[in-house]
Formats: C-alpha cells, structure tokens, sequence
C-alpha cells in the first residue's frame, strides 16, 4: 500500500475537478426544462431520474483525488436530503459555485480563516433575511409546491397535495408501484411509528432501504431486550412458519440484537427490530395504543422468556409493515371497541382546559397514531423506468409539501436567494479577506437562477438583471419564458428547503477550502506483498 501527498492549491484544484464533474451531472436536472439523468448499472433497467441525491449517490470516480472532492460536494445534496427531504440540486449547484468563488480569493491571497469567517457571517445574515420573508401555506400554495416539486406535472402534483392535506405534515404516506399506468390515491387502515429500524441489516430492499414485511407478527415488550432467551419460542415460531417478526421495545442491544441481525443475514429470518415511541409514562400509553391496535398483549419482562403457550395471545399481526430508518408504517390495523375508547380518552385530554401544553401535544400524537390511517400513492408507468422515475419526483414532492406545511415557502425558482443576496450585500465592502470572503459567498447565491435559464436556454445575465431589477417576488417562469410574480405563477419553494440548502452547501463548501493536504492510499495489486498464493493440485 502506497501513499500519495498533496498540499494546498495543488490538492484543491484536484478537489475541484471532481466537485465540478459531480455537480456537471446533478445541475443538469434543475429547473422546469432540467434533462434527465440515465443511471445505468450491469443486469438492471436504467434508471432514469431528475433527483439530484440520487444522481450524486451514483457517482464514484476513478482518481482518488477527484472522488474526494466529488463525496464532499456529495454530502451537501445527502445533508439536505436527510433534513429537508428535497433541495439536493440546489445544494449541490450552490455548493460548487461557493467553492469556486472560495478558491478563487483563496489563490489571490486572502486569508482562509477570514474568508471562510466571512462566509459563514454571510449566510447567517441571508437566513435571517430568508426567515423574514417566508409566506405561511394555503391548500392553494401546496398544490403549486406539489407541482414545482414534481417538475410541473399537475396530475402528480393535484394527487400529493391531496393526500398531504388528508393525513397532515406528520401524517403517513406511503408510496407503492401500481400495477397499470394511472397513479391513484387510497386511504387506507393503518398507523404511523415515528420510530426506524435498530440496524441497517433489517433491510430487505436495499435500493430504496426499507424493510419489507408481509403479514408480520407484532411482538411488544416494554423493557430493554438485551437477551436472545426471552425470544426463542417466538423466532422458532416465524422460521416454522417462514412468516416475518416485527419486535417493538424500549432498546435493544448486546446478544440480542447480534442474534437477531445473524439470524437475518445469514438464516434469511425476516425480523425487524424499532424502538418504542414516545418517552416516559407517555412511551407506556403509546405501546397499549399500538397493542390495541394490532391486537397484541404487552411484555413487561423481557427477563423471563415468553411461553410457547402464551405465543396466540402476546403476539398481534397486521397485513404489512414498511420501517425505513426513521418511521414505520404499521397496514391493516384494527379498530375495535377498546380503539375507540382510547380515541376518546385522547380527545377529552385535547379538550381539557386544564391540561398541560405537553399533555395536549401527547394526546394530539395519539390520536394521530389510532385514528388518521395512511394515503397509499400507487405510483404508475408505461414501463418499468418510467415508473421508478415518477416515484423519485414523488417522493421529492411529499417531502417538499410537509416541509412547506410546516415552515411555509419562498417565491421560488431561484428568486429568494437571488433577493436575499441583494440585500445583504449593502453591508459588505469587499475592503478586507473577512468582506471578500461574504462577498464571495454571496455572489454564488444567484446560481440556481442562472442555472434555470441555463437549461431554459436563455441568457443567465439577461434573467438576473430583469430580476434584480422587478418587485420582491417577481421571477422568472422557465417553463412558458416569461417574468411574473412567482406567487401568481405558482412558482414556489418550501423555507426549509431553501434555508437547508444555504446551510449544508456552505458547510461542505468551508470543509472543502479549508483542506490544505491530501493523502491517498493505493495499493499495489500484490505485486510486492510477502503473500504466496497456490494453484490448486
């Protein structure tokens, strides 16, 4: 194994040709008229999409220095993919322009420290703009951010904002292939868990990352499970009848859970292990909820092992269970007698006036676990890629639309940075590195417009100064060529997502230009290793 140095402008200008590679691919999608990326892998239909942290995930570069700059760049789309579920080509376009910009007064002899001190002071400066002009959300908004979120297609657009509107921006909905061409909207009996699965080796589909479970049992135990003994007659039952497991507890942990993963990944049991939702007294309230709901009977000791006897009456099913790293969807729940009883109890805490705040908030949580269900989007296609491309747009526009629900939205289409930017940059100077370095920041926050009319085909310079030069809220409509009030055209982007992509693009930008030395390692292939090898005799 070798290793191989680099220092200062010399390593970042190897960072830059891969952060520049990545981003060439991802900006492309942006916009109305963005293209679409074909991700083509050996045995498997290509995978056609216009989501930008699906197209950086699928990158990987031959130069181990270039690869370095390109999963730097990487994280930004990934960061805003985990926080605000949408926003990853605009954090990815904004964070090549930052580094670029960065590099530049870099190379000219700015001081680092004060030119990513600078920065950083900029882009709080633009938050506190951007939070200063978020608009709350009306049925009507959502829609539109429905339909810019699912590149202007308004049948996808009307059917996601619909099912966001029925289950709220906490609600649950899942997302499943249909069998024919039409896209549909069902409601359906279900809960949702805001609880993820323990391991990643629970996962059943690994390109989408979900576990899988098809009729499961449910077992419930409110305690800690550290010891595989409480379980056995419960694992030989699901390997008996090659059923699945779905295991809810207060924690898990030594052998149990190295039982439970080694039974998964090399005995193919289909298990599945989330923790208990909730805290406290209020976790006990939601594991009887969720009892009631499945038709199981809670465990309290997870220090004595559950009879074979005792199996029919702890353990509840329900039709399906989908648990992603962060939620799980629980289908086909039941709603008996002691469902509705619990439905009302949760209701008369709601309209206690001498309930707490928190007591309120715990019973609001409640009686969206038992009583709102889950929209099922059944997402269709001609084919085979034209579904999976669909269901990427899809699942872009749910996450935008909560994301707007909850922080409310900007006039999109590049326009609130581009404002933004205009208005901070009256503080600054450019005098010394601390101002060059804000400046610098700031000058890349016209990016995504300039990218829009780059892939509309027009003329960047000529778009930013008709924009600069109208109302606040007055952009630049791609899709039909023409300026107008972004509110009007429905043109709009949730706060969160615009204030996640400044935010992740800027951290990666700063971690990038900071880098004085590289090291990569490469190995020699065996060429030189001390190891013999035999042919077989």
């Amino acid at each position: 194994m070798n290793s191989e140095i680099l220092f200062d402008s010399e390593a970042r200008e190897k960072l830059l040709v891969g952060v520049k590679k990545l981003s060439d691919a991802v900006r492309i999608t942006l916009g109305p008229m963005g293209k679409t990326v074909a991700i083509c892998r050996p045995g498997n239909v290509p995978h056609l999409t216009k989501d930008g942290v699906t197209v950086a995930n699928s990158i990987l570069l031959k130069d181990s220095y270039e690869n370095a700059g390109a999963a730097l760049v990487r994280e930004a789309a990934q960061r805003s993919a985990s926080v605000a579920g949408d926003g990853t080509t605009t954090s990815t376009v904004l964070a090549q322009e930052i580094v670029a910009n960065g590099e530049k007064v870099i190379s000219a002899g700015h001081s680092v420290v004060e030119v990513l001190s600078g920065m950083r002071e900029a882009a709080a400066r633009v938050v506190e703009e951007l939070n200063n002009t978020k608009v709350d959300i009306t049925p009507d908004t959502l829609r539109d951010v429905a339909v810019i979120s699912a590149n202007g297609d308004k049948e996808l657009g009307e059917i996601i904002s619909s099912a966001i509107e029925k289950v709220g921006a906490d609600g649950a909905v899942s997302v499943q292939d249909a069998k024919g061409y039409d896209t549909t909207l069902t409601m359906v009996e279900g809960t949702y868990i805001d609880r993820g699965f323990e391991s990643p080796y629970f996962v059943t589909d690994t390109s989408k990352q979900v576990s899988e479970l098809e009729s499961p049992d449910i077992l419930i135990i409110s305690d800690e499970l550290t010891s595989v003994s409480t379980i056995i007659p419960v694992l030989e039952k699901t390997a008996a009848s090659g059923g699945s497991l779905l295991i809810i507890c207060n924690a898990v942990g030594g052998e149990a859970l190295q039982a439970l993963v080694l039974n998964r990944v090399k005995g193919g049991l289909k298990v599945c292990v989330i923790k208990s939702p909730e805290f406290a007294s209020a976790r006990v309230t939601a594991l009887q909820d969720i009892a009631a709901l499945v038709g199981a009977k809670i465990v309290t000791d997870a220090k004595h092992p559950i009879k074979k006897d005792e199996l029919e009456e702890v353990l509840g099913r329900v039709k399906k269970a989908t648990v992603t790293n962060k939620t799980t969807l629980l289908f086909g729940t039941q709603h008996t007698e002691q469902v509705k009883e619990k439905q009302s109890s949760a209701k008369a805490v709601m309209n206690d006036p001498a309930a707490s705040l928190d007591d309120k908030k715990i019973a609001d949580r409640r009686l969206k676990r038992l009583s709102d269900g889950i929209a099922v989007l059944q997402v269709g296609g001609a084919t085979e890629a034209e579904m999976i491309e669909r269901r990427d747009r899809v699942d872009d526009a749910i996450h935008a639309c909560r994301a707007a629900l909850k922080e409310g939205v900007q006039p999109g289409g590049g326009v609130a940075l581009t404002r933004a930017k205009k208005r901070v940059r009256k503080r600054y100077k450019a005098r010394d590195s601390f101002d060059v370095g804000a400046v610098a920041f700031l000058d890349a926050l016209e990016s995504p417009l300039r990218q829009i009319a780059a892939n509309c085909n027009v003329s960047a310079d000529l778009v930013v100064q008709k924009v600069n030069r109208t109302a606040d809220t007055y952009g630049y409509d791609g899709k039909n060529d023409k300026y107008g009030d972004m509110f009007d055209l429905g043109i709009l982007d949730p706060h969160a997502v615009v204030v996640s992509a400044v935010e992740h693009s800027l951290s990666v930008a700063c971690n990038l230009l900071s880098i004085g030395c590289i090291i990569t390692e490469e190995y020699d292939n065996g060429v030189d290793s001390n190891v013999a090898y035999f042919d077989s005799v």
